[in-house]
C-alpha cells in the first residue's frame, strides 16, 4: 500500500516520527490507527478532542461554512515539520471555497511532507 511506501521514504529523511492529530475522540483515533496498521511504525495518532492544541496553534477552522452545518471546533488540515523544537516547514490546505482543505489536501500529504523534510538537507 502507498502509505507504507511513504513511511519507508520518510525513514530515509531526518524524520523521526509523524504525528497525526485530529479533533476526534481517542476511541476513534485508536480504531483508525488499528485500521491503518501503524503500530510499531514512526506514526502516532493523537486526539485533540478538547481542541486545546488546535487553538494554541491557531489552527481551529473558523470559516462560517462548516459552522453553518454544525461542524464546530474542527482543526484545519495542516502539516508542520519540527526540528529541534523549531518549525522548519508548515502548510495549511484551505481556501475560501474549501475551508476544510478536502478538495485539495496535497499540501499536507506525505509527498509534500517529504519535500519539506528534505528541503534544508
Amino acid at each position: 500500500m502507498c502509505r507504507k511506501l511513504y513511511v519507508k521514504v520518510l525513514y530515509g529523511t531526518r524524520t523521526y516520527f509523524v504525528v497525526v492529530l485530529t479533533n476526534n475522540i481517542i476511541f476513534a483515533m485508536q480504531a483508525w490507527a488499528k485500521d491503518q496498521g501503524i503500530e510499531g511504525s514512526m506514526i502516532t495518532f493523537l486526539s485533540d478532542a478538547s481542541g486545546e492544541f488546535t487553538k494554541a496553534c491557531d489552527m481551529e477552522m473558523t470559516h462560517p461554512g462548516p459552522k453553518s452545518v454544525g461542524i464546530i471546533g474542527r482543526c484545519k488540515r495542516w502539516a508542520m515539520i519540527v526540528e529541534n523544537n523549531v518549525i522548519i516547514g508548515m502548510d495549511v490546505a484551505e481556501n475560501e471555497m474549501d475551508p476544510a482543505g478536502d478538495d485539495f489536501p496535497e499540501k499536507t500529504l506525505a509527498p509534500a511532507l517529504i519535500k519539506m523534510a528534505t528541503a534544508e538537507e
